[in-house]
This record gives C-alpha cells, sequence and structure tokens, in this order.
C-alpha cells in the first residue's frame, strides 16, 4: 500500500482542504473510496472496525480520507449548519475524478456528519460518484434542529467540542485564541446551567465574540420557525437528483435513528427508480459511532452481532464492488431492508420498512395508567399534570449504563405512565409507532412528548423511542396556529421507530409529558420564538381517554406469520 499524507485539494473559492491517500501498490488508476469528516484523519485510523483501509487497498481501491472545511489541516471556516458541504462535497468529488490515480469512478462512506456529507454531494448529482454508504446520519433537517421546528441544546455541546478538540483549526489567530480558550474552558463547565438560561439566544456559552461557529450556532435557533432559515441551508436536503446507490445503516440506539429512516423514506420518495429500486437499508443492535457495539453493560446481544461479527467493512466492500465496478455479487441477492429483532435477537428481511406484514394497531389510553387494545366505552376520568419549563422533563436518564434505565422518570409528578399487564405470549412490533392524544392545556402553546420503553420483569425500563409535536406546528405548514386555552385539540405525531419482541413477562409502557429536555428545547407555554422569548408561564396540561376522545398509540405489530429469518451470507 501507497500512502500520501497532508495533500493539498482546491475547492472553487480557493481554499484548500487537506488529505490523506492510500493507494494499491499496483501504479494503475483504480476507483476512490473517499470520506469528508471534520473530525481530522484520524477518524479513519481509529475506526479499525469500520473503515479497514488495507482491505479496500488489497480489493483494488484507493480510499481518501479529506478534512473538512476549517478542521485538522484544511483552511476555511467551519458552519456547524454544514451548509458548506454540499458545494465542498462536489467539488472534492469532480477534482478527485480527474487525478491521474482515480479511474473517474468515486465512492463515499462515512457515518454521523461525515454520513450527510454524502448525501451533500449526492444531491448535486457529480457525475463520478457511484456508490454512497450514509451511516447513521441527519439530513432531511439541520444539524441540531428537528422537523418539529425546535432545536437541540446538545448541538452547542458539540460545537464546544469542537472547538476544544481542535483549537488550531478552529481559532487559527494564535492571540485571538489564547484570548478565548479560557473563556471557552469556563463556559463550557457550565453548559448545562446555560440550557436554561432565557431567552435562549443569550446563553452565555453563546455568546463569545470572534467564534463564528457560535454566530452559526445562533443563526440556528433563532431561524428555525423560518422556512427561509431551513431553505438558505438547502433543507431539507433534495434526494430528487441523487444518481448513486445507497446503503443506508443504522442501529436500534443510534440517536440518528429517526433521520436516517426519514432520509431512507425520501431517497424512496425522490430517487430515480434506477437508485431506490438499487438501495438497501441495514438496522442493527447498535448505538452511534463506528464501533458497532452489541453489549449494553447487563444487555448483550452476542458478539456474531457487533460490527465485526456482522462484517460491516466488508458489507460496504461488497456494495462498492457491486456498484462501482459492476461486479455481480451476493449484494443482488440481499433483502431490501435487513433488521435486528431486539427481544428475539434475530436478523429479518423485508422487502420495505415498515415489512409489510406490519399491522399499524391501535393501543388505548385507559384509566388507572392502563394500556389495552380494547377502546373506552364511556366517559373515563382525565389525566392532569403541571408543566413547568424552569423544571423541565429530561430526554435522557440518568447512570453510568450505556442503556440506562428510564423507570425513574416515569416517576416525576408531571409525567403520566400508561402500561399493559405483563404479557403472556410474545408480542412483536416492527415499524413505526405514532400517537393520537386528546389533550388541552391552559397556555397558548405547548409541547406534548411520548416514550415507549420495554418493562421487563424486574422493573428496568429500556427506551425504544420518543418524539413530541409542538402544539403551533402541530397543522405543519408555514404558518404557526396558537392554541385557545382550554380547548380540546386533537394531536398525531410520530414517536419513533421499533424492531422488538416484547416476552412474557415484559410490559409496554408509555411517559406521556411535555418535554425532552435537551434533546429539544423547553416549550415556554407563551407562543413566541424559542430562542428570543425571555419569560415563560406554566401550564396546567390535561389528557383526555374516553369514548368521545379515544388518546391511543399505534402500534406496528407483525401477526402470527412474521417475515422470514433472514438467512443473507456473511460479507467477504
Amino acid at each position: 500500500m501507497r500512502y500520501t499524507e497532508n495533500a493539498k485539494l482546491p475547492l472553487r473559492d480557493g481554499a484548500l482542504m487537506n488529505y490523506d491517500l492510500y493507494l494499491p501498490d499496483a501504479p494503475q488508476p483504480c476507483p476512490v473510496i473517499l470520506m469528508r469528516t471534520p473530525y481530522t484523519k484520524y477518524t479513519l485510523k481509529n475506526e479499525r472496525i469500520y473503515a479497514n483501509v488495507r482491505r479496500y487497498t488489497d480489493h483494488g481501491y484507493a480510499v481518501m480520507v479529506s478534512e473538512c472545511r476549517g478542521t485538522g489541516l484544511s483552511e476555511g471556516t467551519l458552519c456547524p449548519n454544514a451548509v458548506q458541504e454540499y458545494d465542498d462535497g462536489y467539488d472534492t468529488v469532480m477534482w478527485v475524478s480527474r487525478q491521474e490515480w482515480c479511474d473517474g469512478r468515486v465512492g463515499m462512506f462515512g457515518l454521523s456528519y461525515f454520513g450527510f456529507t454524502q448525501l451533500a454531494a449526492a444531491s448535486l448529482a457529480p457525475e463520478p460518484l457511484r456508490a454512497i454508504c450514509p451511516f447513521m446520519t441527519m439530513a432531511i433537517e439541520p444539524f441540531g434542529a428537528h422537523m418539529s421546528r425546535t432545536f437541540n441544546y446538545g448541538h452547542i455541546g458539540w460545537i464546544y467540542g469542537q472547538l476544544l478538540s481542535h483549537p488550531e483549526s478552529m481559532l487559527p489567530d494564535p492571540a485571538l485564541r489564547e484570548r478565548l480558550l479560557p473563556i471557552l474552558r469556563e463556559r463550557h463547565e457550565h453548559l448545562n446551567d446555560y440550557a436554561l438560561h432565557l431567552p435562549a439566544d443569550q446563553n452565555p456559552a453563546a455568546q463569545v465574540e470572534g467564534v463564528p461557529q457560535l454566530q452559526d450556532y445562533l443563526s440556528l435557533i433563532r431561524g428555525v420557525e423560518s422556512p427561509a432559515f431551513w431553505q438558505s441551508l438547502r433543507h431539507p436536503t433534495d434526494f430528487s437528483r441523487m444518481r448513486a446507490p445507497m446503503l443506508h445503516c443504522t442501529g436500534w440506539f443510534d440517536a440518528c435513528l429517526s433521520t436516517t429512516l426519514r432520509n431512507w423514506q425520501a431517497m424512496l420518495d425522490q430517487s430515480p427508480r434506477e437508485v431506490s429500486g438499487a438501495s438497501c437499508l441495514v438496522i442493527g443492535p447498535w448505538s452511534h459511532g463506528g464501533e458497532f457495539h452489541s453489549a449494553f453493560g447487563s444487555l448483550d446481544f452476542g458478539a456474531e452481532n457487533d460490527g465485526a461479527g456482522q462484517d460491516v467493512n466488508g458489507m460496504m466492500l461488497a456494495w462498492f464492488d457491486r456498484h462501482i465496478k459492476g461486479i455481480p455479487n451476493q449484494v443482488d441477492a440481499w433483502p431490501r431492508v435487513r433488521y435486528f429483532v431486539l427481544g428475539l435477537n434475530q436478523w429479518r428481511g423485508a422487502s420495505s420498512w415498515p415489512p409489510a406484514e406490519a399491522v399499524s394497531t391501535p393501543w388505548y389510553l385507559r384509566a388507572q395508567g392502563r394500556l389495552t387494545d380494547a377502546a373506552p366505552s364511556s366517559q373515563e376520568p382525565p389525566d392532569v399534570y403541571l408543566y413547568d419549563p424552569m423544571n423541565p422533563a429530561p430526554a435522557y436518564a440518568p447512570g453510568p449504563e450505556p442503556l440506562p434505565d428510564y423507570a425513574p422518570l416515569g416517576q416525576r409528578e408531571d409525567v403520566v405512565t400508561y402500561a399493559t399487564e405483563p404479557f403472556s405470549a410474545p408480542l412483536t412490533l416492527a415499524g413505526p409507532v405514532s400517537m393520537t392524544l386528546y389533550a388541552s392545556t391552559t397556555a397558548v402553546d405547548t409541547d406534548f412528548t411520548c416514550r415507549l420503553v420495554d418493562v421487563f420483569p424486574d422493573g428496568r425500563e429500556l427506551l425504544l423511542a420518543q418524539d413530541l409535536v409542538r402544539a403551533k406546528w402541530r397543522r405543519g405548514g408555514d404558518a404557526p396556529a396558537l392554541l385557545t386555552p382550554g380547548e380540546t385539540v386533537e394531536y398525531r405525531f410520530e414517536v419513533g421507530h421499533v424492531a422488538c419482541c416484547f416476552l412474557p413477562g415484559h410490559r409496554i409502557k408509555l411517559h406521556l409529558s411535555s418535554a425532552l429536555f435537551p434533546l429539544h428545547d423547553r416549550n415556554l407555554n407563551t407562543g413566541e420564538p424559542a430562542a428570543s422569548c425571555s419569560h415563560y408561564v406554566t401550564a396546567t396540561q390535561t389528557l383526555f381517554h374516553d369514548a368521545a376522545h379515544p388518546s391511543c398509540v399505534h402500534l406496528p405489530v407483525i401477526g402470527a406469520s412474521p417475515c422470514v429469518p433472514d438467512e443473507s451470507p456473511r460479507q467477504p
């Protein structure tokens, strides 16, 4: 293998991007597999399971890892909202295809942010780009924002992580860097405290002059309710021009599970038939990141199901062989969708997501915290709680476990729970979970949230899915619709996706509340823009579940004839 370190390639504005290049020993031109990452070139070297460079070069591919604008040794300034990745990605693909060591064919791989860099480049349809593997990524919405028109406080934490891990590239001016680093380190220590600051756009962590990445964060939270702002970031990403077949991959414990699946659906809806018909989706028992672990504390899905056991690297290599080199191989026999069923610890294949066998079945909220498949036939008393924006219900359970116990969060006074009886026979779900909720509030705007958990016989609660609806955006579109306090409103919203068998003795449980903080910014209940609102009101929330208001969760139930277990051969 031949290796070139810290070479440079020019973009259309003259900025030079840093890259490392790994070439096969044979001197002739070959296809290039490109990774564009903001986490420096060491991303490639540190991901041994996900990115085995020697395996690619031995198989006749060159591998190139390029540091995104403003990261590592690349020039320019990183925009955390990622709008630059469209043109920069296109330029990089085109430049690579013209080099003497490239035969004109390019593929891309990467996960999370550098999964998005593939979709950004592919959306501009560079002809040399023949196949991509966008894993665990966001693309439908901007980084740090959600389709619900909310923003994620973790985004500023990500920015601080980049600033403090790579200050030389993020803050290239030595004098400015020396002056700002002590301020950034001090404010980083108080990010959790600052998250409750009002107004949000005056958060002291964001008010550090001379840091353009923090200005990007402020533009995001101020613009999250503006369609024009989303369009300025080229979101939602346009899949209609993409020409590269896509191998999408995510995990049931991946923070980007829902967005990866929305990317999959957007690809199906928008991409040309030759792309949508050739693309595949894999969902494993994994969390976010390139190690593809399958053991999480007391839960262990087996070494045969981690990244090495499933040969994720070989999966991508087979994908590139088929779609870049045109070599017929096992990819032609892959199921369109391959997913892991928690509880059964079994891989299954399906022709679509959700599987055709899944039937969306309502399970109803009932009195005394019950969840049943029988609808209420008469009047039942509603459940009432007080939502205080200054004490929002958290999105994440505390604790050192990689998959923590969510039972304590259900004990909060601002959380109402509904649970089934313990199952006497297995119940398998596979597909999207959604909520129909009838509720009223004393405020003109508020949030309603739903969390779905698997209750183990010992009482532990494993998170499977959670999401919310922001009331003023309940109708979608570009114009908010405030509430009439006291009026009962029907809300419909997505909770997430699951593939889980609830074994005998387990129960399904819902946590309903009004915050998932800091995954989503808290609703201040005023109806004003979240970033600039400097005050809040508490709200009394009423959840109805009676014959006239049959609140329910829609579960994708697999019947008595489940899809056939996947028998796909292991990758080479």
